[in-house]
């Protein structure tokens, strides 16, 4: 558990410095390009692609570009929104949106995925850049053995893309069991330790959707895997 513990927080570790070594480009059509900016002029920019550094350098025009968001968290909009409320993006209508790094998210979610195996949850999701967080509640229910109530808490680094984007991190959790053995009834509080992985991505209207799985050590069971499926709604 020690060497696990380790591990997932070096992992973190290295998400965090990634994540400060790099510039996001988000188009006006919606797409999103890690690289490193070498020039800005009035009407172009030239970068690099983050991955191939030392390749060839990249030109192009102002006007395809929504923003970039900076290694150093500070960003730049060079299309903004009008006065009168109209974009000067050219509509997505593919059903899905981006999720902008620029912006605050509030999700609020239920995940139905275990109503036979693992009992259902609720999460409230927070996130900002390429971080988020999740707060999940495990509601009482029946099984092997009962969960009273449960908790969850999961760090994330999130890479973003044109529908959504995947996410991998670590968390810690608390779980109040009872069980019973031979007419009688014990009480367990059980502690977890993991790793995070899933997908994500949110409709135009606001409509979220998340699949992944949590995998990692748990005090009462041994390894402990908890599948995700979530449908909510967020705000942003």
């Amino acid at each position: 558990m020690k060497l696990f513990s380790i591990f997932t927080a070096l992992f973190l570790l290295a998400g965090v410095s990634f994540v400060a070594a790099q510039d996001l480009i988000i188009m006006r059509n919606g797409n999103m390009i890690e690289a490193r900016v070498m020039e800005i002029s009035p009407t172009e920019i030239r970068y690099k692609h983050f991955d191939n550094l030392d390749g060839p350098t990249i030109v192009i025009p102002v006007a395809n570009i929504l923003s970039i968001r900076y290694e150093n968290g500070n960003s730049q909009i060079f299309n903004a929104i009008t006065d009168v409320g109209q974009s000067s993006t050219p509509a997505d209508n593919s059903g899905t949106t981006i999720i902008d790094p620029d912006k605050f998210i509030f999700g609020f979610n239920v995940n139905p995925s275990g109503l036979l195996l693992f009992g259902p949850s609720v999460c409230f999701e927070l996130g900002k850049g390429n971080f988020n967080s999740e707060i999940i509640i495990f509601l009482p229910h029946s099984g092997i053995f009962d969960v009273n109530i449960g908790g969850l808490i999961t760090f994330n680094y999130f890479w973003h893309g044109r529908l959504g984007g995947a996410y991998l991190g670590g968390g810690i959790g608390i779980i109040d069991y009872t069980y019973r053995s031979y007419g009688t009834v014990w009480s367990v509080i059980s502690f977890t330790i993991g790793l995070n992985a899933g997908y994500k991505f949110v409709t135009n209207s606001g409509v979220y959707f998340r699949t992944g799985a949590y995998i990692g050590y748990e005090s009462f069971y041994g390894v402990y895997f908890k599948p995700d499926l979530t449908l909510g709604w967020t705000v942003r």
